[in-house]
Parts: C-alpha cells; structure tokens; sequence
C-alpha cells in the first residue's frame, strides 16, 4: 500500500515557516548555478528558474493583478507551469 505523506508537514521539515517563494530567492542567491530540477532532460538552476518566474510575476504585475487577485493556471506538464505558479505567488 502506498504511504500518505503529509505536504504540509514535509515543506515544514524542509523549509519550516519561510514560504517557498522566499526558499527559492534565498536559494538562487545563495546557489545560483546548483540544479534546481531536471526537465525532459534539461538542467534548471536557480538563477534560471527564478529568472523565469520573475520574469511571470512582472507580467502579471504589468497586467494589473495584485495580491489577493484570483488566478486559475491551466497548462500541460512543463517548466513554465512550476514557474508561472511561483511568479503568482510573487
């Protein structure tokens, strides 16, 4: 049987109360050209992938959404859905 893993729980044990938004900043200073994930092969770092979620959340921001606006995300499985996500959370 597989086992139920608490999310909430395992991203307090990683993180504790920082929220991933601020993890991944700290990280992409702190480590910038360390992996941060690999997709279909290609290597993401830090920098790279905060840049690409930067670069959604000044987006958005120039659309006019602010914080507390809803936002729905529909996308296939890919780099820019992970990104994007972060970006709104920015």
């Amino acid at each position: 049987m597989a086992e139920v893993i608490n999310m909430n729980a395992l991203v307090n044990k990683l993180i504790g109360n920082k929220t991933i938004v601020a993890q991944i900043e700290k990280n992409a200073e702190r480590q910038p050209r360390n992996t941060m994930l690999i997709f279909e092969g290609r290597h993401y770092t830090w920098k790279e992938f905060n840049a690409l979620a930067n670069r959604y959340a000044h987006t958005l921001f120039k659309l006019g959404f602010r914080k507390g606006d809803t936002i729905a995300l529909v996308m296939e499985n890919r780099i820019e859905f992970l990104s994007a996500l972060i970006g709104m959370n920015k």
